[in-house]
């Protein structure tokens, strides 16, 4: 997840993309925040969609932070991926 003022970002499967869509009306109505899916397709490495929420955190007007839950260790090809393109981004990951 990425959260911005204005924008709450997931990069997650369809499935999770499909059960979250129920927020995405709230979260605008209540809040005036648009929920943006990313979704990763079923066996995708998931390039594709860090590549998206990566470039949405480049195009933002403000700064924002990006990072794990400290107590998970970043695993898979996913986490690898963004890993190696955090040292690329000029925000502030973590």
């Amino acid at each position: 997840m990425v959260f911005s003022s204005k924008q709450i970002h997931f990069l997650c499967s369809k499935k999770i993309a499909t059960l979250l869509e129920v927020v995405k009306q709230p979260a605008h109505d209540e809040l005036g925040i648009d929920v943006v899916m990313h979704a990763k397709a079923k066996g995708d490495d998931g390039n594709g969609p860090m590549d998206a929420v990566l470039r949405a955190i480049r195009d933002g007007k403000e700064s924002q932070v990006v990072g794990h839950i400290a107590r998970e260790a970043p695993e898979g090809k996913l986490l690898e991926k963004r890993s190696l393109m955090r040292r690329e981004m000029s925000p502030t990951l973590c």
